[in-house]
């Protein structure tokens, strides 16, 4: 920074003032993009709280069966530098497919930890990148006539996922996973 100060002084000093319009007119546009990106990252100590939520049913008449599921996933992380989140999730899930002779009832939860890392692409634009390993457990009851079986699962999930994101308001970020 001071190498540039003193070659703008130096410039100053030797050139004619018309020169040093013409080059206070070509920075202008450079410092006020530098200044719209300064502004515009994720601040250290922001806090995220987001999540996931679904409800899907379907119904078929020729087999006689329908099926629900619900999922639940609330999120929250912090800003440990800027542009960059670590955060904590815990999520519920439960579905159930019934036929004339069949019905299989699933109920699970879970938690785990991410980790988002924002880019800048465009005032109000980013592209994030999220990691994020967790475990869940998962308690099945299948029927079928007067067999009745029961199963528990347990999984751990490993995962990563690009997106992005834009913000409408300076505290609230619409976002698209991929």
């Amino acid at each position: 920074l001071n190498k540039g100060l003193s070659f703008f002084i130096y410039i100053f000093k030797v050139k004619s003032k018309l020169l040093f319009m013409k080059i206070k007119s070509l920075l202008l546009p450079v410092f006020l993009l530098i200044n719209i990106i300064a502004f515009a990252q994720i601040q250290k100590g922001a806090v995220m709280v987001g999540g996931n939520i679904s409800y899907s049913t379907n119904k078929s008449e020729s087999i006689d069966s329908k099926s629900h599921s619900f999922n639940i996933s609330p999120g929250a992380g912090i800003a440990v530098k800027d542009n960059l989140i670590l955060g904590v999730d815990i999520l519920y899930g439960s579905s159930l497919d019934q036929g004339q002779l069949t019905r299989r009832e699933t109920n699970g939860f879970g938690a785990g930890v991410f980790m988002r890392k924002y880019a800048v692409i465009a005032k109000n634009f980013y592209l994030f990148g999220q990691g994020r390993i967790g475990t869940s457990f998962y308690n099945e009851e299948h029927k079928s006539g007067n067999i009745v079986q029961e199963f528990k699962t347990t999984y751990i999930n490993l995962s990563a996922y690009p997106g992005v994101a834009y913000s409408i308001t300076p505290k609230l970020m619409l976002e698209a996973g991929f």
